[in-house]
């Protein structure tokens, strides 16, 4: 008996598992990219939004470049982005919404995304005493401060992306002018 014939229910196994497994693996990723089609709103530095009930402003920010322990805590060749978007409702009931905020740039031709910094005490940055580190759309005012540990001199491409979870829209801040 040869080879092929000892095996032969192995290799029907496996001709037929090995496909499926690859479109489950990829399938799902791209059925979910795709199933959602947001659209992208440039916010220029100073303009205000209106989305889901509340005012968005990019009020401040700033790069705190890397300079070791000897100066901050900051590690040489990175920096902290932090912006402070002041939120006002307006006509929002409190319920459900959250937002997701992140920091992108696409200066190198291929976008990247940086998350915000939870444990910002550990570079020797603190918040300002009135601002929130998290998006609380509970129908009250409140200044969202969110803080991103990047390479050195990603501020000047970079924009604070907001995605709001019921929208179909990710708004764009522009840091700089």
């Amino acid at each position: 008996m040869s080879w092929l014939t000892r095996n032969r229910i192995s290799l029907i196994v496996i001709a037929v598992c090995v496909p499926s497994l690859v479109g489950v693996l990829f399938g799902f990723e791209v059925l979910s990219r795709n199933s959602k089609s947001t659209d992208v709103v440039e916010i220029s530095v100073g303009d205000t939004v209106q989305a889901d009930g509340y005012s968005w402003k990019l009020t401040e920010s700033v790069e705190i470049a890397g300079e070791g322990r000897a100066v901050n805590d900051i590690p040489l060749g990175t920096s902290l982005v932090a912006a402070i978007l002041t939120v006002t409702p307006v006509g929002a009931s409190p319920g459900d919404s959250t937002c997701d905020v992140s920091l992108s740039s696409r200066s190198s031709g291929v976008e990247r995304e940086w998350r915000t910094v939870s444990d910002v005490a550990s570079f020797g940055y603190a918040r300002l005493a009135d601002s929130a580190s998290y998006c609380s759309l509970d129908g009250q005012p409140f200044s969202l401060e969110v803080v991103f540990l990047t390479p050195l001199q990603t501020y000047d491409a970079a924009t604070v992306d907001l995605d709001l979870g019921e929208s179909d829209s990710i708004y764009r801040f522009d840091l700089k002018h």
